[in-house]
C-alpha cells in the first residue's frame, strides 16, 4: 500500500484492482473490470499506475486483448 499512496486519487482504484489480480494473477482488462465492477478507463488508467510502480506488466505486446500478470513480488 506505501507505494501506491504516491498515485493520488488512483489509489483506492489501483488497490482494488491489485487485490482482485492476488485473487488471479495472470488476467485481462476485460477480466478485471469485471472482477471489479469498474468500467473499462478506469481499470486501463489504473493499472497504467500500477505498470509505472512495477507491479503489474503487460505481456501479448498487443494494444488489445492486453494480459496484465500481477509482478512476482507483490503476491508475498
Amino acid at each position: 500500500m506505501r507505494e501506491l499512496k504516491g498515485i493520488g486519487r488512483q489509489a483506492p482504484t489501483a488497490l482494488l484492482i491489485q487485490e482482485a489480480l492476488q485473487a488471479k494473477p495472470l488476467a485481462t482488462i476485460a477480466a478485471l473490470t469485471e472482477a471489479t465492477a469498474l468500467t473499462t478507463p478506469t481499470v486501463t488508467q489504473a493499472l497504467r499506475e500500477l505498470e509505472k510502480l512495477g507491479i503489474v506488466r503487460e505481456t501479448t505486446g498487443r494494444a488489445r486483448g492486453q494480459c496484465l500478470p500481477m509482478h512476482a513480488t507483490w503476491m508475498r
